[in-house]
C-alpha cells in the first residue's frame, strides 16, 4: 500500500515514469496487483495527455477506459478524464476551425470564428481560441475589404468626377482598425486630389480666357477661387501673380506718368503728392519712391539757391 501511495504522489507531481516504475513493483500474487495496474494505466494516460494534442488526449481517454469502475483509482481517473474530454472537444473544434480558415473565403473564416467561439471561458484552450478568432477576424476583414477596394479602384479608373466620388464613397466603407484601412486612406487622398484637379482645371482655364481678353479683374477673381490643396493651385498662383502685376502696372502707370508731368512743370509738391498715391504693396511703389526722393532733393536744392 505504501508503494501505491508513493506512486500516486509521483503521478500527481507529474513524474509519470517513476510512478509507473514504483507501481510495477507490486507482485502479481498480491491483492493490490490490479489496483497497481490501474495506477499504471492512469499514469500512462496522464503522460499521453501531457502531450496536449488530439492524439495524446485520445490515447489518454482510451487508457482511462481500461480502468475498472470499481477500482479505487477510478474516481480520480474519471474526474481527470472529464477534463481531458473537454479539452479534446475544444482542441477538435479549434482544429476544425483552423482547417476552415485555410480556405481564403469569407464563409470559411466566418465558420472558423463560430467554431472557435464555442470554446468555453475557463477552458485551457480559451486563450488560443480567442487569439485565433482575432487573427481570423483580421483575415476576414481583409477578404471583405479587398473586394470593396477593388470595386473602388475600378470606379476610379474611369476617371470622371462622379465615378471618382463613387470610388471615394466605396473605399470609405473600410473602417479604422481594419487591415486595409491605411491603403484605403491613401487612395482616397489620391482620388480627392484628382477630383479637385478635375473641378479646378476648368476654373483656371476660364481665368486664362478672361486674361486673354484683357479682362484682368475677372481673370484674377476667377483664379482666386482655386484653393490650396488643388493640383492646379501652384499654377493658378503663378499666373495670378502675373496678372496682378499687369493690372497694378496698368492702374498705377498713369499716376506715375502724371507725377512725372507735374514735376516737369516744376510743380514738385504736386508731383510728390501724386507719387505718394502708389501704396507700398504695389508693383510700382519702389519706382514711385525713387522719383519722390529725387523730387524732394530737387526741392532742397532750389531752396538753397533761393
Amino acid at each position: 500500500r505504501t508503494l501505491l501511495r508513493i506512486s500516486a504522489i509521483e503521478l500527481e507531481q507529474g513524474n509519470f515514469a517513476l510512478a509507473i516504475n514504483i507501481a510495477q513493483r507490486i507482485p502479481i500474487n498480491t491483492s493490490l496487483y490490479q489496483e497497481a495496474q490501474d495506477w499504471i494505466r492512469f499514469s500512462r494516460a496522464s503522460e499521453a495527455a501531457k502531450k496536449d494534442n488530439i492524439l495524446g488526449l485520445i490515447d489518454a481517454l482510451a487508457g482511462v477506459r481500461q480502468i475498472n469502475p470499481k477500482s479505487p483509482v477510478y474516481p480520480t481517473a474519471s474526474t481527470q478524464a472529464a477534463l481531458w474530454e473537454s479539452k479534446l472537444q475544444d482542441q477538435t473544434k479549434l482544429q476544425f476551425a483552423q482547417i476552415l480558415s485555410k480556405f481564403e473565403q469569407r464563409i470559411g473564416h466566418q465558420v472558423a470564428i463560430e467554431q472557435a467561439a464555442l470554446v468555453e471561458p475557463g477552458s485551457p484552450q480559451r486563450l488560443l481560441a480567442q487569439t485565433l478568432i482575432a487573427q481570423w477576424r483580421q483575415e476576414l476583414w481583409q477578404i471583405e475589404d479587398q473586394q470593396k477596394l477593388l470595386s473602388a479602384q475600378k470606379l476610379a479608373a474611369r476617371g470622371t468626377i462622379e465615378e471618382l466620388k463613387a470610388a471615394v464613397a466605396q473605399a470609405s466603407k473600410i473602417k479604422p482598425g481594419r487591415p486595409l484601412h491605411p491603403e484605403a486612406q491613401k487612395v482616397i487622398a489620391q482620388w480627392h486630389w484628382q477630383i479637385k484637379t478635375l473641378e479646378d482645371r476648368p476654373i483656371l482655364d476660364l481665368a486664362k480666357t478672361f486674361a486673354q481678353r484683357l479682362d484682368l479683374v475677372k481673370a484674377i477673381s476667377t483664379a482666386r477661387q482655386i484653393r490650396p490643396g488643388s493640383a492646379v493651385y501652384a499654377e493658378a498662383q503663378k499666373v495670378l501673380a502675373g496678372w496682378v502685376t499687369q493690372m497694378q502696372i496698368a492702374e498705377d502707370s498713369p499716376i506715375l506718368d502724371a507725377a512725372v508731368a507735374l514735376a516737369a512743370q516744376g510743380r514738385l509738391d504736386a508731383a510728390i503728392a501724386t507719387a505718394e498715391k502708389i501704396s507700398a504693396e504695389r508693383v510700382l511703389y519702389e519706382q514711385a519712391q525713387t522719383l519722390k526722393n529725387a523730387w524732394i532733393a530737387q526741392k532742397g536744392e532750389l531752396r538753397i539757391k533761393n
